[in-house]
């Protein structure tokens, strides 16, 4: 029997230095898990490291894992 899937937490927010704007970094928080984006780049590569890992999704967990797109929430119903 397989159980319920939970959806983790996801909150995402800019960390702004005290130095002032412009040289901050983006949290992004998942469940337990937290990175702290530096900048454009990095973030670049995280979405690039995200969607080929969403690509290998059917393979790795089967075909009946519902992957939402970015920026849309997934209901636990």
């Amino acid at each position: 029997m397989k159980s319920p899937r939970r959806r983790s937490r996801t909150t995402s927010q800019v960390i702004v230095p005290l130095p002032g704007p412009g040289k901050g970094q983006i949290g992004v928080r998942v469940g337990r898990l937290l990175v702290y984006v530096a900048n454009r780049e990095a973030l670049g590569a995280f979405l690039d490291a995200w969607g080929q890992a969403g690509a290998l999704a059917d393979e790795a967990f089967g075909p009946d894992l519902l992957l939402p797109t970015v920026g849309q929430a997934v209901s636990a119903d």
